[in-house]
């Protein structure tokens, strides 16, 4: 009924690279030119550093978020960080809404006033609140047709708004 993938645009892993680069060679360096630690172990760190990075950014390049509605679940899947979905049945969903993304926040965190948010891309999402009380808010870079998908799993009335 609905599937659609997210990725980290390669402008957003090229700032991430050239930041945490900047930042962190930065800092040894100055260590290093100050006297904090010796030049042979300001080396060994940045050799390191460039592998950890190295890994870390061939991670991020390689995530996807992936959204599928099928005839009576929700699937959130983020390989290759976690493999295994996540599935939300329609029935557990008491209320969804569409509404606009926390500013600046993106990947799978926890944010007051939205609980569980996942987004890579989009600037909307829905917004669920489960029967549990557990909120979740999902980024969509085609919220019309997410939430079209969604009204046809759920089970009560007028529980989609927005």
């Amino acid at each position: 009924m609905f599937h659609e993938v997210q990725r980290f645009s390669q402008g957003m892993i090229t700032y991430l690279m050239v930041a945490t680069a900047v930042i962190c060679f930065g800092t040894v360096a100055v260590l290093a030119v100050a006297g904090q630690i010796p030049a042979d172990e300001a080396a060994i760190v940045l050799v390191l550093l460039v592998i950890v990075f190295s890994v870390v950014f061939y991670l991020l390049a390689r995530a996807v978020f992936e959204i599928t509605v099928s005839t009576d679940a929700v699937s959130l899947r983020w390989p290759p960080f976690r493999r295994k979905p996540q599935v939300i049945t329609g029935g557990m969903i008491s209320k969804a809404e569409v509404r606009k993304g926390p500013p600046l926040q993106y990947g799978f965190q926890y944010l007051p006033g939205y609980g569980w948010v996942y987004r890579l891309a989009g600037k909307n999402g829905v917004q669920l609140q489960l029967r549990s009380g557990k909120k979740i808010f999902i980024g969509s870079q085609d919220v019309f047709m997410f939430r079209k998908a969604l009204e046809q799993i759920t089970d009560v009335e007028n529980k989609l708004n927005g």
